[in-house]
């Protein structure tokens, strides 16, 4: 998404609010990589209000491409999973990822993620291609 500068400071307030919320929250966490004041990666867990799956946190790393392999998306995730077995809360991880995106899968089986299920034509490329997506997990003991 790409915002105009015009839209930048209705967007500040909000935004702050919710990473407020966020700081109180103990099944939500959200990680930035930065190089000087340049955002370069960015690790989430979301999870839920509802008491039956509050324990179940829903994870989201990315980082930019020219930053790829030098290990940014390992300590990010190695953070959330710290996390995740101090929080008192999450003893569930999971995630979703296209498996084509075979050095991301490489990194969340070596972090002890484990492939659940395959979902074909979980996604769909522009140009009208499908993709197969891997759903994984991991359990905080």
């Amino acid at each position: 998404m790409s915002l105009s500068e015009r839209q930048c400071p209705l967007m500040v307030p909000r935004l702050a609010q919710e990473l407020e919320e966020i700081g109180r929250t103990p099944n939500r966490l959200v990680l930035v990589g930065t190089a000087g004041d340049r955002l370069i990666g960015l690790a989430t867990v979301t999870g839920a209000d509802d008491e039956s799956v509050q324990h179940i946190g829903e994870v989201g790393i990315s980082v930019l491409k020219e930053f790829w392999g030098l290990g940014l998306g390992s300590i990010l995730l190695e953070e959330v999973i710290d996390w995740a077995r101090h929080s008192g809360i999450i003893r569930r991880l999971e995630l979703s990822v296209q498996e084509r995106n075979e050095q991301a899968v490489r990194l969340y089986r070596k972090l002890g993620f484990t492939t659940e299920c395959v979902i074909p034509r979980g996604m769909q490329t522009a140009d009208g291609r499908f993709l197969n997506v891997a759903f994984m997990s991991l359990l905080i003991d």
